[in-house]
């Protein structure tokens, strides 16, 4: 058929199939695409509208795909928000100009005072917590499936731990199930699968678990509560 026989794609839809120690080399096509765009635009050219437009559209776009999927190395990051705030003052490679407000307010929401900028480690972790939501809302998909029968065979993906062997992609998505720890919670119907002391049930509470444990053996699920009649 003329199809030509790969042993190794080193990438696929445009992400890295095997990830080693060296991460931020892995990920340097995006470092290189959000600095081949900026040096394309001569800031001096464009009103700061029109760097907003720029940067908001087209350089917070470039890494979005393959932040879904992985996290980004810090110093990464840290570099594209270098790049961008450079771009932002004015600055060019041959004139520096001054910066007159950390990046970090200028991500804050412009009724904040900043300009809605992305943060983008922040960005990143959300992305993610979005996969895990997917994982907890649809645990019959191919994704879910898959990461069940590699890491938590028996037990949750709220569970689920990094484990000795954890693909850099699952630790990736276990860092943005930490967003979704902070306010997740049992709605109860049967109650068959929650824990009395162990689980977060309980509406209207900072931490939706019970404050004083209740006195059962440890693992006792909800239903243990309701009387013959189910109420």
């Amino acid at each position: 058929m003329g199809v030509n026989l790969v042993e190794c794609h080193t990438k696929y839809l445009g992400m890295p199939t095997s990830i080693g120690k060296r991460k931020k080399e892995v990920f340097e096509d995006i470092h290189t695409k959000v600095r081949t765009k900026l040096q394309g635009w001569k800031a001096s050219l464009f009103s700061q509208a029109g760097r907003e437009i720029l940067l908001t559209a087209i350089i917070q776009a470039i890494p979005t795909y393959v932040m879904s999927c992985f996290r980004l190395p810090k110093e990464l990051i840290n570099d594209i928000h270098k790049m961008m705030a450079r771009f932002w003052w004015g600055s060019s490679d041959s004139k520096s100009k001054i910066h007159w407000g950390k990046w970090k307010k200028l991500c804050k929401p412009k009724d904040e005072g900043g300009m809605g900028f992305k943060d983008l480690e922040k960005f990143n972790q959300a992305l993610l917590a979005k996969q895990g939501w997917k994982i907890i809302n649809n645990p019959h998909s191919m994704l879910a499936r898959v990461l069940k029968a590699c890491y938590y065979t028996n037990s949750s993906f709220l569970e689920a731990k990094v484990g000795g062997y954890g693909s850099f992609m699952w630790r990736s998505i276990l860092w943005g199930r930490k967003i979704i720890e902070k306010g997740v919670r049992w709605r109860v119907i049967l109650g068959r699968d929650i824990h009395i002391n162990e689980d977060k049930w309980i509406p209207r509470s900072s931490t939706f678990s019970l404050r004083t444990k209740a006195n059962v053996p440890p693992g006792t699920t909800l239903d243990y509560l309701k009387n013959d009649d189910g109420s």
